[in-house]
């Protein structure tokens, strides 16, 4: 049986604070994780598109182990409150889209404008407790639309050579790099655009 009450504080140790986004993405870790019939992950075992980039996000990685980092969180900027996985081994996939009208099954709107308002940690936490425990009692069809889907399977993360930027010297993934009159180029460099300046 899971501990839903455990996953929610790891999700907010990593996250930062507590907050009802963070919420839906534990839950629907948790879900995916019943559906698919699968522990959390140590590898890319599990694969997962999220479609927004929300505080979601990091409460479903803290309970699925799928990351950014290990090639096995894809992000797509669709703005909403879904996400798909893929189940490597059954090669099955499934897609869940939250039921925002779930959240009228566990509080009414004044204490989760509570909850979300109060700026002590502490108490924040606290006023969270009942609105958590009833959240992760909810069963997975009624916080979520749960689809059985067609993926294609996603390709297993790559270790890129780097090559030198040869306008600004560092070194960039050689699949990201621009070849531009015959020189190896990073995007900024490429482009002439970047997001920070150099003082």
């Amino acid at each position: 049986m899971v501990d839903f009450k455990n996953l929610f504080e790891d999700a907010v140790e990593f996250h930062g604070h507590t907050c009802l986004g963070l919420l839906i993405g534990v839950r629907m870790g948790v879900a995916a994780l019943n559906i698919l019939d699968v522990d959390r992950v140590s590898d890319e075992e599990l694969y997962a598109v999220v479609e927004n980039d929300s505080c979601a996000v990091d409460g479903l990685q803290t309970v699925t182990g799928v990351t950014l980092g290990k090639g096995n969180l894809l992000f797509k900027d669709y703005g909403k409150m879904a996400a798909t996985f893929y189940l490597r081994n059954k090669k099955k996939a499934i897609r869940l889209v939250f039921k925002p009208e779930s959240f009228g099954k566990i509080a009414d709107e004044k204490d989760l404008r509570e909850a979300m308002s109060e700026e002590n940690p502490e108490k924040k936490m606290a006023k969270f407790a009942k609105i958590v425990k009833r959240f992760g009692d909810l069963p997975d069809n009624e916080v979520f639309d749960i689809l059985s889907v067609e993926m294609d399977e996603p390709p297993m993360a790559e270790i890129r050579q780097s090559v030198r930027c040869e306008k600004c010297g560092e070194m960039t993934m050689e699949t990201k790099s621009v070849v531009m009159d015959g020189k190896h180029l990073c995007i900024p460099c490429s482009t002439n655009m970047n997001y920070y300046r150099v003082k």
